[in-house]
């Protein structure tokens, strides 16, 4: 199991893992960095990693756009 993020759900210019989820999101809304404004990529490419990764078996929890490690 993953114990560490990879790069798709990490900020490629900051590093951040602070997301800017839109409050009705849908499959192919657009999902920036909340410290820098980057372009993170599409919120089903962003939720299919974060799934891939532990998303839905308590490696990882999803708070208010924040990836952290539980």
């Amino acid at each position: 199991m993953a114990t560490q993020l990879n790069g798709r759900l990490e900020c490629s210019e900051c590093r951040a893992t602070y997301l800017r989820i839109p409050t009705h999101v849908r499959s192919d809304s657009p999902i920036l960095c909340t410290t820098c404004g980057n372009y993170i990529g599409r919120w089903y490419e962003v939720e299919s990693s974060f799934m891939k990764q532990g998303g839905l078996n308590g490696v990882f929890d999803l708070h208010d756009g924040h990836i952290i490690k539980i």
